[in-house]
């Protein structure tokens, strides 16, 4: 168990990082991919679910910022280590994808699909803030 710090930091950092990365998410990310993908000739059922899909990571990294920066502000809530590991978890899997994509399809080119670099640490600060403070 963490001491009885009144935060803990390590989950508001992967709040706040996550935050940043869910504005990214629907700033660049409307710009590049999803405008020149919903002008492709792909079907509407499948364009329509892929935009869908979009728009269920956009809600899933809003969520875990608001959930990350709750649970930092108010670290004695119980289950909140469990609620972070949770959420470290999807992160670094999140991060494994675009690393296994990214190295599969552009040659280990790992910066074509540079989402990882922002995912991969909010997932990180979420297991150092639930095993590793206290």
């Amino acid at each position: 168990m963490r001491g009885e710090s009144s935060m803990n930091h390590w989950w508001l950092a992967a709040g706040l990082l996550c935050l940043i990365t869910s504005f990214v998410h629907v700033v660049a990310g409307h710009f590049d991919p999803v405008v020149p993908f919903l002008r492709t000739e792909l079907e509407a059922t499948a364009k329509a679910t892929l935009h869908v899909c979009w728009h269920m990571v956009t809600v899933t990294l809003f969520m875990s910022s608001l959930a990350l920066l709750g649970i930092g502000l108010s670290p004695g809530i119980p289950g909140a280590g469990l609620l972070a590991t949770f959420i470290a978890g999807l992160y670094v899997l999140y991060s494994i994808v675009f690393l296994v994509i990214g190295a599969r399809r552009f040659r280990w080119n790992l910066l074509r699909l540079p989402q990882w670099l922002l995912l991969l640490p909010v997932g990180v600060l979420a297991v150092i803030g639930a095993y590793v403070v206290g």
